[in-house]
């Protein structure tokens, strides 16, 4: 009984010292909003029917030869928009979907 307390002990020890010899990294205090300022907001449009993208979509339009009628078809256009940080630029982290030469920082 003796002997398993001594070794308990023992063991006890060996496992505080090493516990207490390790420290993690330091770090230099968070600021808040220091993520936001390294990043930059990028945005593009992204059309639906690929062909709208060189058009204008207002412009643009299908005439429906039965009845007469002119349809918008190029209504579906929107704005796409991701942030990028540090050195990225916009058009490294375009979306494909993006219509080209639309992209803007």
């Amino acid at each position: 009984m003796l002997r398993t307390f001594v070794l308990f002990g023992m063991l006890t020890a060996c496992a505080s010292a090493t516990t207490a010899a390790w420290e993690p990294p330091r770090r230099a205090p968070y600021k808040p909003g220091e993520s936001i300022a390294a990043a930059r907001l990028c945005a593009c449009e992204e059309c639906v029917d690929r062909g709208c993208c060189e058009g204008e979509p207002e412009t643009t339009s299908r005439t429906d030869g039965e009845l007469g009628m002119t349809l918008g078809a190029c209504g579906r256009c929107s704005r796409r928009v991701w942030t990028v940080r540090g050195d990225a630029s916009c058009s490294s982290l375009a979306a494909p979907e993006c219509c080209p030469g639309t992209v803007s920082d």
